[in-house]
């Protein structure tokens, strides 16, 4: 009976296929778009020059017999143009006639042979809104049918803002770069109207402005050929629109209002891409000497662009960094000598200004090994300044303490740069661990005018041994009593070198 079951089974499941299966076996054609999906807004038409193609790629060629041959092409949130009907002649289909149904499908009469090719059809539509998908009916053709298929999306999204790095400033600086986003291709540029087009930036710190109006802007994708010049505003409203300008705000018809930043755009009608504004070197500095710690905002508006306030900037103290340039702290036994990288970094520009006084110290350990060493005995390889060589141009002076050399102090250089975050960089300086100390070392580095020091561990002293210790018991009223137990271990291989070891025993009486 089972048996029976199974053959029965499989009987059903062979004429299922057998009545999947055409009599004449033909190649499927593979339908594809020539474009990745592209955003548009809602109601956009589509030129020739720009549409996706369908291209059917034909594997078997199409017989004419005197009987037309059809398929068809349908869509969904989007409607063919009327221009379609007359596209035969343009569509890379010999012979084919073109007919709108309706909006959204397509009747394709073929009344000639084809061979096996490439054939494609312009997707020239109208997008009605959501996601518009193309989809192809082969009405038993040897052209494949196709499920629906995205070719473009509508978007009302205006351009949107973002923000780099948000930088530390004083008293001036540059801020952080503004990104702005085309979602649209020529969102920005394609309206004739110059108010449409024009981006403006607004302080919104009150202590603050803008140290000029002349940003450097950089552009890329659908803008990659725009240019920027800087112009002030006359208030007229006219301006180069032939290229990207920048000009003040006015505050009055001969005052500009440097807290506000106009941008304005040319009008572009044939831009092939989204594109980007990099809003760069955008420069801040104060109204005001008392500054308090906070943050800088900058408001992005405009008719065509996404609305964003957005922080550029941590106002902050001036202040420097020290940076341990090794991997690690260098271990340095005590009584012996080790050589250290470092580096002192601005964290706010202007923190280094020159002819201000640098000390660098260490909390414990010297720069010299014996007592009364001058500064001819400090020993580093090099001095770099952002990565120029300043050793001959940089004189220091010895810092001394207990008449043993624990610093050194030099004057910020000449060719500090006040416009960028300088680093001034140390490498192979020599260090030496004293027999009496052990633990982390620290270098601390103090600079007139910033009220914290910088400090890095850079290297670690440890002890040559560890003792224990089994204390005599002592009688009382007998002398010259033997007993007790010392022991001295190395903290690690060939910790203790030849040499004399010393032990005391404090003065008492008896």
């Amino acid at each position: 009976m089972i048996n029976q079951l199974r053959k029965t089974a499989l009987k059903a499941i062979l004429l299922g296929v057998l009545a999947f299966t055409p009599t004449g076996l033909m190649a499927q054609s593979e339908n594809t778009l020539s474009k990745n999906t592209v955003v548009e807004e809602k109601g956009y038409r589509f030129t020739l020059n720009e549409a996706s193609r369908l291209k059917i790629d034909l594997k078997d060629p199409i017989k004419y017999s005197g009987a037309p041959v059809f398929f068809y092409v349908n869509l969904e949130n989007a409607k063919w143009l009327e221009a379609i009907d007359t596209s035969n002649t343009i569509a890379n289909f010999p012979g084919a006639v073109f007919t709108k149904v309706s909006d959204t499908k397509l009747e394709v009469k073929l009344t000639n042979s084809l061979n096996s090719s490439i054939y494609s059809i312009p997707l020239l539509t109208e997008l009605t809104g959501g996601e518009a998908k193309v989809s192809v009916d082969g009405g038993g053709t040897e052209i494949s049918s196709t499920p629906l298929t995205v070719f473009a999306v509508t978007s009302d999204q205006k351009p949107i803002v973002s923000t780099g790095d948000v930088t530390a400033v004083r008293d001036e600086g540059v801020v952080a770069n503004i990104k702005i986003d085309e979602i649209i291709k020529g969102a920005l540029v394609n309206s004739s109207k110059a108010a449409d087009r024009t981006i403006t930036l607004t302080l919104l710190n009150p202590n603050y402005e803008f140290e000029n109006d002349k940003p450097v802007i950089q552009t890329s994708g659908g803008f990659y050929n725009m240019t920027t010049k800087a112009v002030n505003d006359t208030g007229s409203g006219t301006y180069d629109i032939s290229q990207i300008t920048t000009g003040y705000g006015k505050v009055s018809a001969t005052q500009a209002d440097k807290a506000v930043l106009h941008i304005y755009l040319p009008e572009k009608t044939n831009v092939t891409a989204p594109g980007r504004l990099n809003i760069t070197e955008l420069t801040v500095k104060a109204k005001t000497k008392e500054l308090q710690s906070g943050k800088i905002e900058i408001k992005v508006s405009g008719p065509s662009v996404e609305e964003k306030i957005v922080t550029v900037a941590q106002i902050k103290d001036y202040s420097i960094s020290v940076v341990n340039k090794l991997s690690s702290p260098v271990a340095i036994k005590m009584g012996s000598k080790g050589t250290i990288d470092f580096s002192i970094k601005e964290n706010v520009v202007e923190s280094m200004l020159e002819g201000k006084t640098v000390q660098v110290t260490l909390d414990k350990g010297y720069f010299a090994a014996d007592k009364n060493a001058g500064i001819s005995d400090l020993s580093i390889k090099n001095i770099k300044l952002n990565k120029g060589d300043i050793t001959k141009q940089l004189s220091v002076s010895a810092i001394q303490k207990d008449g043993y050399l624990t610093g050194f102090s030099f004057d910020v250089p000449k060719s500090i740069d006040e416009d960028e975050l300088n680093e001034i960089q140390f490498e192979g300086v020599t260090v030496y661990a004293p027999s009496n100390a052990s633990g982390n070392v620290k270098l601390l580095v103090n600079i007139a005018g910033i009220k914290e020091a910088g400090a890095a561990t850079v290297a670690s002293i440890k002890e040559v041994t560890e003792m224990t210790l089994e204390p005599i018991r002592l009688k009382v009223g007998v002398k010259d009593q033997k007993g007790g137990r010392l022991v001295i271990t190395e903290t690690d291989k060939d910790m203790i070198q030849a040499g004399i070891i010393e032990l005391e025993i404090e003065a008492e009486s008896g």
